[in-house]
């Protein structure tokens, strides 16, 4: 009987956090919240995420982790959570990572919210593969903070699109999920019909680099008349080595797309 009652209680939990998602509880710990905030994150999950810190690659948001440390930096003063700005052109010189020193990036700039581990990490696998929908309301107020923290002029969001064949497997587009929700916060328009994948590809995680960069080629297509002339930001999850990105970006600058920017939740830090 107390299975029964564990699963109808799991079922019913699903069921509000899907309809009600102002939530009293912490979307990272499950920890009770006075009250609800727009992030959905305790005092204790705020001061232990991994935000970037004011060390990344000035091309891909990619965080560098001071030596020795397990995260990057946090800026979190009285409970309210800093971003830094990009660094000024005198950091330049050295402030990019090993891939963008070797690797040409098709992007304008990318930032990040947080580094890919620990709970940020486990949020967003809850997101992509647990059917977790009402945490992109959450995860796109970072990335507004994110956004505003450093703001630059852009005439429409996209986001990295799925194949029409794993849509139909997951039945939902994370990344569109996020890119719905920020652009409604910004109040920038959202072309959602911008960008499509047009080759079902292999899945990304066990490849190299080189590899992930010929499995995507030519997989993305853009609609010249949505991005012609126009300055773009891209919306995704997770930017691993930003072989998908790049990718997203040639598409869209090939469609006459001026400029593109990112703007992804996570990233892997390069130690």
């Amino acid at each position: 009987m107390s299975n029964v009652k564990d699963t109808l209680k799991r079922f019913w939990q699903a069921t509000l956090a899907e309809l009600a998602p102002d939530r009293y509880s912490c979307i990272f710990c499950d920890a009770e919240l006075y009250s609800p905030n727009r992030v959905g994150t305790c005092p204790s999950c705020t001061a232990a995420l991994p935000f970037v810190g004011d060390a990344y690659c000035l091309k891909c948001g990619k965080p560098f982790l001071p030596e020795g440390a397990e995260r990057p930096l946090s800026h979190v003063e009285d409970g309210e959570v800093l971003f830094l700005p990009a660094a000024d052109d005198e950091q330049r010189t050295s402030g990019y990572c090993a891939i963008c020193r070797h690797r040409e990036r098709h992007f304008d700039r990318v930032r990040s919210v947080f580094a890919y581990q620990g709970a940020p990490r486990r949020a967003i696998y809850r997101l992509k593969y647990g059917n977790a929908r009402y945490l992109a309301p959450y995860l796109a107020a970072y990335l507004s903070d994110l956004y505003l923290s450093d703001p630059i002029a852009v005439d429409l969001v996209v986001a990295v699109p799925l194949h029409r064949d794993r849509y139909r497997t997951r039945g939902y587009n994370q990344a569109h999920l996020l890119a719905q929700d920020l652009s409604a916060r910004l109040l920038l328009e959202y072309k959602p019909e911008a960008l499509s994948k047009t080759r079902n590809t292999q899945t990304q995680t066990s490849l190299s680099l080189k590899d992930r960069q010929e499995n995507l080629h030519g997989a993305f297509a853009a609609d010249k008349e949505c991005v012609h002339g126009k300055s773009v930001l891209v919306i995704d999850d997770v930017l691993t080595t930003g072989a998908t990105m790049s990718e997203v970006a040639l598409t869209l600058k090939k469609a006459g797309a001026v400029h593109v920017y990112g703007l992804t939740v996570a990233n892997v830090a390069e130690h």
